[in-house]
């Protein structure tokens, strides 16, 4: 893995991409992405703030997954940022602006089309040894029009484990559940609900926004949407996705969570 040394003062000449994270902050440079993590001993805006220790478990993280031999809809580390000597970061080949959160309001079908290669992400990552832990539409990026998973820092990965969180979608999930690949169908799910919902995903798990959509009309998808509002992983042996096809009476290959490890 490449090096790049950096004085603090430097990346005030970099563009700033995105600095609303509460863990990092996101430099373009060169057509290459600087993802800078947040320390107590940085000026950068309030946010979470990772230690020394840390952030050495995310640099041997990155390294691990640099060894396995992912393809290109992973977006893997180029190279470890240090400033001031202490491991800060990492960069990545820009991919483009366009995220999943940019097909929100897209036809269903198209919709639908991207959610399996979101599945298919997912079943590549598990088939590693990968729980990804933390996704979300604007970590899921488009590149050469093939979607494409970004921050993998924040995966699980043998004994590294996902260190952040976002709580506005997974709520009580861990009083319910372990940090395993469960995690994973979880949020497809509330994703794929929110997809094509047109409801953003923190609001998707109070049920009153979904009393005027097809949830409450069809009976089983309102009883696996009951499942994930409670927490209840191990109910239901199918997915989101494959339920609504099924409600729209449409002939296409399920989307089956409990046989993806198979």
């Amino acid at each position: 893995m490449k090096e790049i040394h950096l004085k603090e003062e430097e990346l005030y000449n970099l563009k700033i991409i995105s600095s609303t994270s509460h863990e990092s902050i996101i430099f373009l440079k060169d057509n290459t992405i600087y993802k800078i993590f947040k320390r107590d001993i940085d000026h950068f805006e309030d946010g979470a703030k990772y230690s020394r220790d840390s952030l050495e478990i995310k640099r041997k993280k990155l390294l691990l997954l640099d060894s396995i031999p992912l393809d290109e809809r992973f977006l893997k580390a180029t190279g470890f940022i240090y400033i001031n000597g202490e491991f800060r970061g990492y960069t990545m080949d820009f991919a483009s602006y366009i995220t999943l959160n940019d097909y929100f309001y897209k036809r269903k079908k198209e919709k639908i089309n991207i959610l399996k290669d979101f599945r298919n992400i997912i079943l590549e990552a598990h088939k590693n040894g990968i729980i990804l832990g933390d996704i979300n539409f604007n970590n899921l990026i488009f590149k050469n029009r093939i979607l494409s998973l970004c921050d993998l820092d924040n995966c699980t990965i043998g004994e590294y484990k996902t260190d952040s969180f976002n709580y506005s979608i997974l709520n009580n999930y861990f009083n319910y559940n372990d940090l395993d690949e469960n995690i994973d169908f979880y949020l497809f799910n509330i994703l794929a609900i929110s997809m094509i919902t047109k409801i953003i995903p923190q609001f998707v798990l109070n049920y009153r926004n979904m009393e005027n959509t097809i949830i409450f009309k069809d009976k089983k998808l309102y009883d696996f949407y009951m499942n994930l509002v409670h927490y209840k992983i191990n109910d239901y042996t199918e997915d989101f996705i494959s339920l609504y096809e099924k409600s729209k009476k449409k002939i296409l290959f399920e989307l089956n969570p409990k046989s993806w490890t198979k």
